[in-house]
């Protein structure tokens, strides 16, 4: 079960590549006091019961594949750096499989105007062709908003079923400066998910009861949206890797000389990434599949393509290397 929902939330996730420098007074990850999560930056703090329970930074790491050196508030920070998005919350209520909170934050870099009416629409159809491929059936979409404080942020509701069992999620969208929050709730009916809806309140002294400041989708709102079987779905090739398939990264990396493969393990579903590799200004590296080059891909013109240049880094440090087959990037 919680196969899925990480798939569900990283698909909604899209990658980018450069870098920026991170605001040092408002950050964009939060910060955890007891079971209470704050987000200045995207305006919202989360209070969650006591039978729920946080995975510290360090799990966090770890469970996304990021390596231990990042399993802090900071490290976490760099990750998203590097990578342009982080996982920042994750937790599961105990005894009660399939019911989870998790919060990823993307950098949009050159696409800070985007709203999340934008950010929405972007990835919408992308998400549901993906769900469908990855075996989810039944699905049944309301779009409409959720009111934090004096701020609707967009809430999108989606019922499904995997593996035969009726599942719920709620996904609601924050923007804050050049960030995009993205909140997935999941549980097993749409009750249930409101009920931890109401748990998220506004980061402004003297806030209403939580029972005040959730407004619930209006019907008037809401569009249902039956999906199409998945035989209906369209997914490029490129993206339809083999699940026999494993990665690598090959290069001149640490005194290798294009023989040694250094294995990328597979942290969500078509996401890759590569244990941290202390590497050289003017190391040169590819990333492939199944230790042969008929499947390999470098940067031309900035895109990873088959067959494409070797790519050159520029200045000493620790890389995390991260192949994204779902939309088609590579990223250090």
């Amino acid at each position: 079960m919680k196969r899925w929902l990480s798939l569900l939330l990283a698909l909604l996730m899209a990658l980018s590549v450069g870098t920026v420098a991170l605001a040092e007074e408002l950050s964009p990850i939060g910060t955890w006091e007891g079971n209470v999560y704050t987000n200045e930056l995207f305006d919202f703090v989360m209070e969650l019961p006591d039978n729920w329970q946080v995975m510290t930074d360090a799990e966090i790491a770890s469970s996304m594949g990021y390596g231990s050196l990042y399993g802090s508030r900071e490290g976490l920070l760099r990750v998203l750096e590097r990578r342009s998005y982080v996982r920042a919350l994750t937790a599961s209520k105990e005894n009660a499989a399939g019911y989870t909170i998790l919060f990823n934050v993307e950098d949009l870099r050159d696409r800070h105007s985007m709203s999340e009416e934008d950010y929405y629409a972007l990835y919408r159809d992308t998400t549901e062709k993906s769900m469908l491929k990855a075996g989810f059936t039944d699905l049944e979409e309301a779009k409409g908003t959720l009111l934090v404080g004096d701020q609707e942020h967009v809430c999108v509701k989606v019922a499904c079923r995997v593996s035969g069992q009726p599942a719920h999620v709620a996904i609601v969208l924050f923007k804050g400066d050049n960030y995009m929050g993205s909140l997935t709730i999941s549980t097993h009916n749409e009750q249930e998910t409101d009920e931890v809806l109401g748990y998220i309140q506004p980061v402004w002294e003297g806030f209403a009861p939580i029972e005040a400041n959730v407004e619930p989708l209006p019907p008037a709102e809401i569009s249902s949206v039956e999906m199409p079987p998945v035989e209906s779905a369209s997914v490029p090739e490129l993206t339809n890797a083999a699940s026999s398939e494993t990665w690598s990264v090959i290069g001149t990396l640490n005194g290798t000389n294009w023989d040694t493969d250094f294995p990328m393990h597979e942290a969500m579903s078509g996401v890759w990434v590569s244990d941290p590799l202390q590497l050289k200004a003017g190391d040169e590296f590819k990333v492939r599949a199944n230790g042969t080059w008929v499947r390999n891909f470098g940067i031309t013109n900035g895109v990873m393509v088959q067959d494409g240049d070797n790519i050159v880094i520029e200045k000493d440090g620790l890389y995390m290397i991260t192949l994204d087959l779902n939309k088609l990037t590579l990223t250090w």
